[in-house]
């Protein structure tokens, strides 16, 4: 039974933590809210920090542990969003990294609440579209290779049993090649190696997750890691992964906690040799960073984090510079809620292109941020 709350603070995520002050535990509703509300002193709030409700009991030991970092970053204002001028619901929308260039995805749902998509590509010019081009009347999921010559996409199957199916277009010729996929391989998410010869896959279902490398030229699929249970420590949690701009590894987000009142999800680099965790960009308990994406310099990492949010569903956008494990918080105005489930795609080493969640999945909005 929790005895008191001790709030401790500091300035960097892996401390040292001063206590700052003890607030006794009590039963009723208001002095449970006592511990969560409380006015900090000025020379903290006038610089990025970190505080944590931690809970103690009568013998000392450690609880759960609440924390939240306070960012001043001033608001984004350069902010653009892409109009698509489509009837059908956008499903997604990524950049082209070598030209000013789009591919969405947009679908209906017939009487039987099949889902029929349509895949585009388009020319972007200051959030606008023009020279729309359907590329398949049943695509989606559509992402570019980093030089921008060769675009991937699934297409539908009619049965679960059959093989999915990948395409790979070469942008310059229209040429498309069409890979079979194993039929029971439940793909999460996917990215391109920086050579453009490989796509790393992420499986997920709702036992494990497993990260695989397919080659385009051989159409060899092969495991990097093992099969990785998900809810227990280690195991890499559903979501977007990236490659690293050296092709050394794959950067995902991982799991490590103790005990189910005190889980946290961190960044970490995994080996494409071995599937060896290579380093971790763990957080604090309770803190989810996910949707990782490299700067085409490799310098920097752009990012979704629960860190500056009441709960563990609330993301915000941020920036962590390798060399030195800066910090930068990308804060937008009021009432813009990011997609947790869209990763920050970097259109070029300026700009970022996001989601906006406005209601479900189907109705996010694209934006373009210059940072």
């Amino acid at each position: 039974m929790t005895d008191r709350y001790e709030i401790q603070i500091s300035s960097a995520e892996s401390g040292p933590y001063r206590l700052y002050t003890t607030i006794k535990s009590g039963n009723s509703e208001q002095e449970q809210q006592k511990a969560h509300s409380i006015a900090l002193p000025k020379d903290l709030v006038s610089q990025p920090s970190i505080v944590r409700v931690v809970a103690v009991s009568k013998k000392g030991k450690v609880g759960q542990v609440k924390a939240i970092m306070n960012s001043f970053s001033p608001e984004i204002k350069a902010i653009t969003e892409v109009v698509v001028n489509e009837k059908d619901k956008l499903w997604s929308l990524n950049f082209n990294p070598a030209k000013p260039q789009v591919v969405y995805a947009t679908y209906v749902q017939d009487a039987s609440h099949n889902i029929i998509a349509t895949l585009r590509v388009a020319d972007y010019a200051q959030g606008k579209l023009s020279n729309v081009q359907v590329i398949n009347p049943s695509g989606y999921g559509g992402l570019f290779s980093k030089d921008g010559k060769l675009l991937a996409y699934f297409q539908p199957r009619t049965t679960d049993d059959l093989p999915r199916l990948l395409v790979i277009r070469e942008m310059e010729t229209g040429l498309n090649r069409t890979l079979r996929l194993p039929a029971n391989l439940w793909i999460g998410s996917m990215a391109w190696s920086p050579d453009g010869q490989h796509i790393a896959f992420l499986e997920q279902n709702n036992e494990y997750t497993r990260l695989w490398k397919l080659t385009i030229s051989t159409e060899k699929l092969e495991p990097i890691t093992a099969v990785m249970p998900y809810k227990e420590p280690g195991g890499l949690w559903q979501g977007s992964i990236d490659w690293t701009p050296d092709g050394k590894a794959i950067i995902a987000t991982r799991s490590d906690h103790q005990t189910s009142i005190n889980r946290r999800f961190g960044l970490s680099m995994i080996s494409v040799a071995n599937g060896r965790i290579l380093s971790d960009f763990m957080t604090l308990p309770n803190w989810r960073d996910e949707s990782p994406s490299f700067s085409p310099d490799g310098k920097q990492i752009a990012f979704l984090s629960s860190r500056t949010g009441p709960s563990s569903n609330n993301y915000s956008l941020w920036l962590r510079d390798i060399a030195t494990n800066q910090l930068r918080h990308l804060r937008f105005p009021e009432g813009f809620q990011l997609s947790s489930i869209f990763q920050p795609h970097w259109i070029n080493g300026s700009q970022l292109l996001i989601a906006v969640y406005s209601g479900y999945t189907a109705q996010n909005r694209y934006y373009v941020v210059s940072i």
